[in-house]
């Protein structure tokens, strides 16, 4: 009996043993999950923010339209410019202090909108308080660098499971394609001695450049992970395609790098302001054959100078290729580059909305897609993680001191262009950019004729087509009326008064035209000498055969040629802005004598020596 006795006291203390010995926070059984915070008891967006700890910058509401499930509500948070924090936990009066030491992680449901955000995406900046043990003070942690985040979900309505990894400072970006639970593991969450029987508050956090993106959360609980997955992410290895540079015809070489022995000879041509990034020779990974560079972007918004010194005359616009690696591509998984170019002392770039050109050499057959350049003002061309190929960007495409680029009265001094520039936000840190196979390019980079469209609503014109090169770019031509009884159609039938000298002259149509580059609000002028010829319906109760067309600069009004068949009148404009269809009949020349100026000269000799011969008789003789 004393055998067993000493048997069963030998399993208890092993049992002991090695429960003593499990990693710290990791529940030795699963527990069920634990709901310790939803949005369901509110009932308006008010008492929600009254029962919220702490709130900076962004805007709350309860959102009963999105979120987890068919009933309930959830936080809705609105970003802004500044830095937006939103606390869930205690608060004086409703205190919440939760024991958390029976699971090992933490899970939330999560939905994003960008909205008008700058990104496909945001990044979160976790953080949990706790009340220090001896109870004075409270401890805030936030995320490890490198440690795991679990995502279970979908992605643009696809299943979705994937583990993404903290930056450097403790970060997770979160692209707005996915929906799901978010499971932080208490392992990934800094510091030993956190206390998580007395956990204090949540808060979620984001920075102010990601404004305009909506952010929706929903069911806080506690939860048990198998493998709390702390190893990080590996440092993966940007790999060469293999395959060879693609160049252009009659293209202006800028610089293809292969004629640099080191980082040293490379420096003289390529550098970084304030070194902001770090720039290498690259003879692994380039454009088919030779060398390359690449940057790898600091703390610091990274300014890379690229030195010119071809005279690019002639060309009409720039290529380079471009391969981007992101160290842990679940992080980000893109990058943008603002491309600059200055030539007498003036810089070009991009902007906002523009057209260029990607032509992606991941896959086995080159894809070649237009995109837009976000418009959020940073002007910059958005580069996938992976993407290894060519970025075309025609001259149309840039802006100067908010003037559009135009060879004839907005032209780029291409001979004078001395230094282009690359510049990448910091938010990117940590990434590197390979570059390679920089040209100006000449008509091989010309897009094909633009596409012009009308928008008329009210359909006061039947047709307008624009000649060839009428426009550098997509233009949308809107027609509109001259709206009635409004001071400038009550100006311009004075104007037209005037004109006809008639006073009761009122049988006109107006129309103002405007036309801007399709997708923008930049303006766009007929290039010199191009016209758009405009055919439009005769107004009904109009006189065909005395149908006109009259367009006014100024204060002046200007007669144009027409032609008028078959119920529409036909003509051309070299300019764009307001005009009228009239009904006016010009006043006949006046009409010179049948006789014409010999046959007057001629009566008034007679004239003239019939009166002398009357002055000449002799007076009668007296008798």
């Amino acid at each position: 009996m004393k055998k067993i006795l000493a048997i069963l006291c030998s399993v208890v203390l092993l049992g002991a043993l090695m429960v003593s010995q499990l990693p710290a926070n990791i529940a030795s059984a699963a527990e069920p999950d634990k709901l310790i915070y939803d949005f369901n008891g509110y009932a308006d967006t008010d008492a929600l923010i009254a029962a919220l700890p702490y709130i900076n910058a962004a805007d709350v509401s309860l959102d009963t339209t999105v979120k987890n499930g068919d009933t309930g509500a959830s936080l809705r948070i609105a970003l802004n410019a500044s830095y937006n924090e939103v606390g869930i936990g205690y608060k004086s009066g409703n205190g919440w202090v939760s024991n958390w030491s029976k699971h090992n992680a933490l899970s939330f449901w999560v939905k994003a909108d960008k909205a008008t955000g700058p990104e496909p995406g945001y990044k979160l900046e976790f953080r949990v308080q706790d009340v220090k043990l001896e109870g004075s003070g409270v401890n805030t942690r936030r995320l490890k660098a490198g440690a795991p985040v679990l995502l279970n979900g979908t992605w643009d309505g696809n299943p979705y499971n994937e583990t993404k990894y903290a930056d450097a400072d403790g970060n997770v970006y979160f692209g707005t394609a996915f929906e799901g639970t978010v499971t932080i593991p208490f392992e990934s969450i800094d510091g030993d001695n956190i206390n998580f029987n007395n956990i204090y508050r949540i808060l979620f956090c984001y920075g102010g450049y990601f404004k305009g993106e909506i952010i929706n959360i929903d069911d806080l609980k506690l939860t048990t992970v198998d493998d709390d997955g702390s190893e990080g992410p590996a440092d993966v290895p940007a790999v060469d395609s293999g395959k060879p540079a693609i160049v252009p015809d009659n293209a202006i070489l800028i610089n293809n790098f292969d004629s640099y022995a080191d980082d040293a000879a490379l420096a003289a041509v390529v550098s970084a302001y304030n070194n902001s990034a770090v720039i290498k020779l690259e003879s692994e990974i380039q454009d088919g054959d030779g060398k390359s560079f690449s940057y790898t972007i600091g703390t610091a918004f990274a300014t890379v100078i690229i030195k010119n010194d071809k005279d690019l005359t002639g060309a009409t616009g720039i290529r380079f290729w471009v391969k981007y690696h992101q160290r842990n591509p679940l992080e980000r998984t893109f990058v943008k580059i603002w491309f600059c170019m200055d030539a007498d002392g003036k810089r070009w770039h991009p902007a906002a909305g523009m057209d260029y050109t990607l032509t992606d050499l991941s896959g086995d057959e080159p894809v070649v897609t237009n995109k837009l350049i976000t418009a959020d003002g940073e002007y910059s061309v958005v580069i996938d993680h992976g993407f290894d190929g060519y970025v075309d960007i025609p001259f149309t495409s840039f802006t100067n001191e908010s003037a559009m680029y135009d060879a004839e009265t907005n032209p780029i001094a291409l001979d004078k262009v001395d230094k282009l520039l690359l510049q990448t936000s910091a938010y990117f840190n940590g990434s590197t950019i390979y570059i390679d196979s920089l040209y100006a390019t000449r008509d091989e980079a010309s897009t094909a004729e633009p596409v012009v469209t009308v928008d008329d609503e009210n359909d006061l014109v039947e047709t307008i087509t624009a000649a060839p090169g009428a426009f550098p770019f997509d233009t949308t031509i809107s027609v509109k009326p001259v709206a009635a009884g409004s001071a400038l159609e009550e100006n311009l039938l004075e104007l037209l008064q005037e004109y006809t000298n008639d006073p009761a002259f009122n049988k006109a149509l107006f129309m103002s035209m405007s036309a801007v580059r399709t997708g923008t609000e930049i303006k766009a002028e007929l290039q010199g000498g191009k016209k758009l010829t405009v055919t439009a319906a005769v107004p009904e109760g109009f006189d065909p055969a005395k149908v006109k067309v009259v367009v006014f600069d100024g204060g002046e009004v200007k007669l144009l040629d027409s032609e008028v068949e078959n119920g529409f009148v036909t003509f051309d404009l070299d300019t764009i802005g307001t005009l009228a269809l009239i009904e006016y009949e010009e006043p006949a020349e006046p009409q010179n004598p049948q006789t014409g100026d010999a046959g007057i000269y001629i009566y008034l000799l007679l004239s003239v020596l019939a009166i002398s011969a009357l002055m000449i008789k002799k007076p009668a003789a007296i008798k």
